[in-house]
Order: C-alpha cells, then structure tokens, then sequence
C-alpha cells in the first residue's frame, strides 16, 4: 500500500462506566493498519536507530486522519543511544535509556518520615 493512502486515527480514550481504565485508539481500515504493522516489524529488525515516532502534528502528519491527537513513538530495546532528542511534538526532551545504563543507575533511597 503506499503510503500516501494511509489514514490512521489514533487518541486517547478516557475511561468510562463499563472500562475504568485508559485505552489508546488506533484506528484504520485494513490496509493502513497493515502499513502500520508492517512499520513496526521493520523498526523491530534492529536496523537504524532505535527510536522511531509518527505523530500527527510532527513527522508523519500525512499518515494521520485530522481527528487523531496522539502519535507513536516505537522505542528497541536494547538502545545504545543514550543521546536525548527532543521531542517537538511534545515540546520535552525523550531520553532513551540504554540498556548498560538502567542497570548502573543507582536506586532513588526512600526518606523515613517520622512522626
């Protein structure tokens, strides 16, 4: 399918009465959803940097529906690539956390309160 026949919906549906939780919505007829999928599968074979976002006020605009309000960001572990990148869309820095890193950070100590 090329891609410029993609229309993805995708956005945050809050809870209600029947589901107390949060869903994320990811929307498409069946071709886009394949297109989608197969994004995913391609990022997941390790190729390339280990972060990859498509989001529908940023990069991959053109593959959203104008309801949607959130986009992805597909994120491979193991991530050597400790250097942050902001994230425009968000207007706030993403640090990917490497793998060697997560396990050489040192746990946060709890502070006993006393009454």
């Amino acid at each position: 399918m090329p891609a410029k026949n993609v229309q993805l919906n995708m956005r945050l549906l809050p809870p209600d009465e029947e589901y107390p939780v949060n869903y994320v919505l990811i929307e498409g007829d069946s071709a886009s959803l394949r297109w989608l999928g197969k994004q995913i599968l391609e990022h997941a074979k390790g190729e390339g940097d280990c972060g990859h976002h498509f989001h529908p006020k940023a990069a991959g605009v053109h593959w959203f529906a104008r309801t949607a309000n959130v986009g992805l960001y597909l994120h491979r572990l193991p991530c050597d690539n400790p250097t942050p990148e902001f994230d425009k869309a968000a207007g706030r820095e993403v640090l990917p956390v490497a793998k060697k890193a997560a396990k050489s950070r040192p746990r946060a100590k709890k502070k006993k309160t006393g009454a």
